[in-house]
């Protein structure tokens, strides 16, 4: 019997802005959202009521920017206390291996709150991965239908990339991680593929990483992002004059390739070009004073000042080696940013059209489709009208349409 889906969205985070829950609720198919800190729900919301903008410190701000438009505050489930203790937690993890550890321990413990207090008149449960396990198997036992959204690449291929990258670039992340660090939250993400019935996944690069791995790969769909098109909408700008200004942003880290932007810069002549990178700051100082050589550390962004860093920019460039599909490509596009980007990174972005997709590990190709912008502004142009044409085709409403087909296909029991 095929019933309309109400489904409960069990997620950490604001994830993508807490897109899917809205789009849920626009579709009248949520039933409910619990999450860790909700700023439309409890203590947070009186304090967005009550605390003027320019009094609010930077991490009152970053909380009180988690507010879900839409979703009346009923429907929203908040572990408020677990959310402080985890973002306490992350602030005194000092290697990637403590970071691992972590993400453990708050998956684990945010499965049983949730399963603890019961899922409502939910027939559909949506979690994201290695965050999920505790939830499906309350679902499955209640015959609950169990959708996956595989946000990255699984854990073992994404460690296994960085595993040679922390080889090539011996000292800028402190200390690695072993097998043991990141194989029980792989084991988490076998058992949760095993009980979904559907797994979304951001990029076709996503689904071959769980074919990869082992995974049921009959059960992925490939369900591309969104992203608000009149957010990021800029004034048109000019393209012609003075140096190509270069963007990265994002954590500055291994796994995103800021390293082969480096190189790239470093061959590159610096009047032409200037490089800055948006994101907090994950290498060592030692790591971080070789990248000051060539490219500006701005420090973190917010997800509403990364748009000043859209508007200075002329081209983003994300050499990632493992993304599950960037959100900043989405970003850039609809700034009207050409992108440089990798395979691994699940863009949407179509080489020589609106931008390049570059092989992983290579700052000679980076360097190489650079100069080709520096030295043709008029293709810049053209690439920048294009990306505000793709972007378009990957608005929320797409998102939406997308993400509600897959979920409307499923056959609900009673």
């Amino acid at each position: 019997m095929t019933a309309t889906p109400k489904v409960a969205v069990i997620q950490i985070g604001a994830r993508r802005h807490y897109a899917v829950p809205r789009i849920l609720q626009d579709a009248d198919m949520l039933d409910c959202l619990y999450t860790d800190v909700c700023a439309s729900t409890g203590l947070p919301r009186i304090l967005d009521s009550v605390i003027p903008q320019t009094l609010r410190p930077k991490a009152l701000k970053g909380l009180l920017d988690r507010r879900i438009d839409g979703v009346p505050p009923r429907r929203i489930h908040a572990f408020p206390c677990f959310g402080f203790k985890r973002a306490l937690q992350r602030r005194t993890s000092a290697t990637p291996a403590d970071l691992l550890r972590q993400y453990l321990v708050s998956n684990e413990e945010f499965g049983r709150l949730v399963a603890g207090r019961g899922i409502g008149q939910a027939n559909a449960v949506y979690a994201f991965n290695a965050a999920a396990l505790e939830v499906f198997r309350y679902g499955k036992d209640r015959s609950m239908r169990l959708i996956l959204d595989q946000t990255t690449v699984p854990w073992q291929i994404e460690e296994s990339l960085l595993a040679e990258e922390r080889k090539r670039w011996p000292g800028w992340e402190f200390e690695g991680t072993r097998r043991e660090d990141w194989m029980p939250l792989s084991d988490r993400e076998h058992e949760e593929w095993n009980l979904a019935d559907l797994i979304v996944c951001g990029s076709q690069f996503v689904a071959d990483g769980i074919r990869n791995a082992g995974g049921p790969a009959d059960k992925c769909t490939v369900v591309p992002y969104g992203v608000d098109i009149d957010r990021f909408r800029l004034p048109v700008r000019q393209w012609h004059d003075g140096p190509l200004h270069v963007l990265f942003a994002g954590t500055i880290q291994l796994r995103k390739g800021i390293q082969y932007l480096m190189q790239a810069a470093g061959n590159l002549n610096p009047a032409e070009i200037r490089v800055r990178a948006a994101g907090p700051v994950r290498v060592s100082p030692e790591a971080q004073t070789r990248l000051e050589e060539h490219i500006e550390l701005a420090g973190p962004s917010s997800r509403f000042s990364i748009q000043e860093e859209y508007a200075w920019a002329h081209v983003l460039v994300l050499p990632s080696l493992s993304e599950g599909s960037a959100n900043v490509c989405y970003e850039a596009l609809a700034s009207g940013l050409p992108v440089i980007t990798t395979p691994n990174a699940g863009s949407v972005v179509r080489d020589g059209r609106e931008g390049y997709i570059v092989p992983v590990r290579s700052a000679e190709a980076i360097a190489q489709r650079l100069q080709i912008l520096m030295d043709d502004r008029d293709l810049l142009q053209q690439m920048s009208a294009n990306a505000i044409q793709r972007a378009k085709q990957y608005d929320m409403t797409s998102y939406a349409q997308r993400l509600l087909e897959v979920i409307k296909a499923m056959q609900v029991g009673k």
